[in-house]
């Protein structure tokens, strides 16, 4: 086992085609981890993809089956070399304000204590239980499991985004769980007895310990929670208020 590498793919997206700066900052925090990174993008300009550094593989692809079928190219991409990778799936849908934090509570604290076959940053019980897909890892068992690789192999490019959520982003836990993988995360709880999604029930949890934020609660906050302590804190920190405003042009 001691071939077994480490390897990340990032599925990005920006309707300007842009890549933000908190995403290019995170990329040599990230290098330490990852002997092998790959960033699979739908929508990347010429002067983005100049900025890309170089230890970093950058593919494009057409703008279709929103982040999972990025992940099922850059899971593609590795099996096809020859499979030795652990992988870390991640996409740009969050702020991560320190990535710092970010390795050391999600890779160090989790990862690579727990040993297990699924990992995840945030469990949710929204609609069912499921992993979150914003940042996943896999095992090398798990990826030469043949039932999981033929449950990439066999995706179809959906573009409604509750088709792709009720399909991969659920589907692929209950696939996971019927298989006899359990589900393990980093967080688990919802943080408000109302929202049983813990990446924005508990957002100052996961700002505090893990130095990221998802972009959909400060664009939308679908539940209405108190961003107060959001709001002063970009009040105060100038650095975190050009992330939320990049983050919101996403």
């Amino acid at each position: 086992m001691n071939n077994i590498r480490n390897a990340l793919v990032i599925a990005h997206y920006n309707r300007a085609g842009n890549l933000r700066q908190d995403t290019l900052d995170a990329l040599p925090v990230l290098q330490r981890y990852f002997e092998k990174i790959i960033l699979v993008s739908t929508h990347l300009n010429t002067e983005a993809e100049q900025k890309v550094p170089p230890f970093v593989d950058v593919y494009k692809r057409d703008n279709v089956g929103y982040d999972f079928y990025s992940y099922r190219a850059g899971i593609q991409t590795l099996i096809a070399s020859g499979n030795e990778f652990q992988v870390t799936l991640m996409n740009t849908s969050f702020v991560i304000a320190d990535p710092e934090k970010l390795c050391r509570h999600y890779l160090e604290q989790g990862v690579n204590r727990h040993h297990v076959d699924v990992y995840g940053l945030v469990k949710s019980q929204e609609i069912v239980e499921h992993l979150q897909s914003f940042l996943l890892t896999f095992s090398n068992r798990l990826m030469r499991e043949p039932g999981f690789i033929q449950w990439w192999d066999s995706m179809q490019a959906l573009n409604a985004r509750h088709e792709v959520i009720y399909a991969y982003e659920l589907g692929l836990s209950q696939y996971l769980s019927a298989a006899g993988y359990p589900l393990t995360a980093a967080i688990t709880s919802p943080g408000h007895a109302a929202v049983a999604n813990p990446s924005h029930g508990n957002y100052e949890v996961l700002l505090e310990t893990c130095g990221i934020l998802k972009i959909e609660l400060i664009r939308d906050n679908p539940f209405n929670i108190n961003l107060n302590r959001l709001l002063a804190m970009a009040a105060r920190d100038d650095t975190f208020r050009r992330m939320v405003r990049e983050a919101l042009d996403n």
